[in-house]
């Protein structure tokens, strides 16, 4: 009986959908892209580059905010990213910093100073996971202001 059940959850785990494809960037595909979204807002470098591992507008990155994304240097499946929060694999980035554009009251790419790379992105104090805390920071004040 243990075995029919057994048997039964491994099929319908190996059934379940397909887990989302973060792209990663690294080598001539990096350096397309970087020339690709200079003087971009979010959404058309979602467009072009596809969804990042994390996004979010940062409040306290910066003295007027910003918009951050981050891509991998490599293609990586969202739930093996998850996993390696708590292993020693490292993982690296490409943060791209969007800066505000009053007058177009959008967040802008700045291709020169908004990209950068950085390494061990999912380790503590990585990138990944500094902006996932301030994000998870912003929104706990932000409920309790409601």
């Amino acid at each position: 009986m243990k075995s029919v059940l057994i048997t039964l959850l491994l099929v319908l785990a190996s059934c379940s959908s397909p887990k989302e494809i973060v792209q990663g960037f690294d080598g001539p595909l990096l350096a397309k892209a970087k020339i690709a979204t200079k003087g971009k807002t979010p959404k058309e470098v979602l467009k072009l580059m596809g969804n990042p591992a994390i996004q979010g507008l940062c409040r306290k990155c910066g003295p007027k905010g910003l918009y951050r994304m981050i891509y991998l240097t490599k293609d990586m499946s969202r739930f093996y990213l998850d996993l390696t929060y708590n292993t020693d694999d490292s993982v690296d980035c490409l943060v791209m910093d969007f800066n505000p554009e009053p007058k177009l009251k959008k967040y802008i790419l700045d291709s020169k100073k908004g990209i950068r790379q950085d390494s061990k992105c999912n380790r503590k104090g990585g990138a990944i996971l500094e902006l996932q805390s301030i994000l998870d920071e912003e929104e706990k004040e932000a409920a309790t202001k409601r």
